[in-house]
């Protein structure tokens, strides 16, 4: 969509997509380096923590740049490429791993992994993987702004206040 058939409220979202990619993988890097360096055995769930972490960064600085919470044009884009994003840099991370822990072995890995596991067993775990990636990213584009939005509002009417006083102040 360009930017003359794109409705006036409506931002670009590019921006904040790259956001959300770039703290994400810098996340994940992190998180895998940690787990790696300790030899740690967290499971996938801390998985969640990072994807939260990543929009959580992405949705403030949407709030903070556009004074306001993403509309449903823009939220619907916003979980969508994020949610793409999201996958990808997973996939490629778990790639990452299995080649980094196989090593010369990497294929006969990947195959082992691939056929450890009946095909529709792969199909649930993917699309239960989707469904809550997808969850967490509603609610940080949606909800959770939402709440930011009227942090945002309270901290301008403390200032605004503050401004008040101070100016009271000054002419008493």
């Amino acid at each position: 969509m360009t930017n003359a058939t794109r409705p006036p409220s409506c931002v670009s979202v590019k921006k904040y997509v790259r956001m959300f990619t770039l703290l994400y993988a810098v996340l994940l890097i992190a998180f895998q380096a940690i787990v790696t360096a300790y030899e740690l055995d967290l499971g996938s769930s801390a998985g969640i923590g990072i994807l939260v972490g990543a929009v959580m960064g992405a949705s403030v600085k949407f709030v903070t740049e556009q004074q306001r919470a993403p509309n449903k044009i823009e939220k619907r884009r916003l979980v969508g490429y994020c949610l793409l994003v999201s996958l990808v840099v997973s996939f490629a991370s778990m790639l990452v791993m299995v080649a980094f822990y196989a090593r010369e072995l990497f294929f006969v890995e990947l195959y082992y992994l691939w056929t450890s596991f009946p095909f529709w067993v792969w199909g649930v775990g993917a699309l239960i993987t989707l469904l809550i990636h997808w969850m967490v990213l509603a609610i940080g584009f949606g909800w959770t702004a939402n709440l930011q939005v009227k942090q945002l509002e309270k901290q301008k009417q403390k200032q605004a206040q503050k401004q008040k006083e101070k100016r009271a102040k000054h002419a008493g």
